[in-house]
């Protein structure tokens, strides 16, 4: 990420690419099984667990510096084009990853929004709740508390308009607490509270 502050700025190509790279090698890591052999290193569950975690902070690292480069709507929505199809994975452990890195991008863009005037419009708002719904019914707890924490943010941001507000935002909160259960019905009477 300390690559990425240097000038000129990268081209919007150049930044989609590395983005890409990045997630496509950070978000799929396998977990590996106990004392697996890799060249002439055996990694134990203790260092897989610690290797992926930072690459995982890393990455996320990466994609706040990116953001930070441009704290504008377009530049939100170029990350969140690599990190969406993760949040959609059928493997449980790139959904997390995906929920986390979409999670911490969302709470430095709120953070840096209120103090940037044109950061505050988020014309994808409705775009990014409705692929965050169907992820409050996963059937990963923590992806489910996320995607509320995640849909909470977005309406946030969107009030963060001057002259906006909306005090049933704070109360997603709740909802959070709802997301715990792994019955159907409360899933489902969750997304429809939604």
């Amino acid at each position: 990420s300390t690559l990425v502050k240097l000038q000129p700025r990268l081209s919007d190509a150049d930044q989609f690419d590395m983005m890409k790279v990045a997630t496509d090698h950070v978000i799929p890591a396998p977990t590996l099984s106990p004392n697996t052999r890799r060249r002439d290193i055996t990694i134990t569950p203790e260092d897989n667990y610690q290797l992926t975690t930072r690459a995982q902070q890393e990455l996320q690292s990466l994609l706040i510096v990116i953001l930070s480069m441009d704290y504008s709507s377009n530049n939100l929505e170029s990350i969140y084009k690599h990190l969406d199809p993760w949040s959609r994975s059928t493997e449980g452990v790139e959904r997390t990853r995906a929920m986390e890195c979409i999670l911490k991008v969302l709470e430095n863009y709120y953070k840096n929004s209120i103090d940037n005037e044109p950061s505050r419009e988020l014309p994808l708002q409705s775009h990014l709740i409705g692929r965050m719904v169907p992820r409050c019914s996963d059937p990963l707890i923590y992806v489910r508390q996320t995607a509320i924490e995640c849909i909470q943010l977005t309406l946030k941001i969107a009030c963060s308009v001057p002259g906006e507000e909306d005090k049933l935002i704070d109360a997603l909160s709740i909802l959070k607490d709802r997301a715990d259960s792994d019955d159907a019905s409360n899933l489902f009477s969750l997304c429809n509270d939604l």
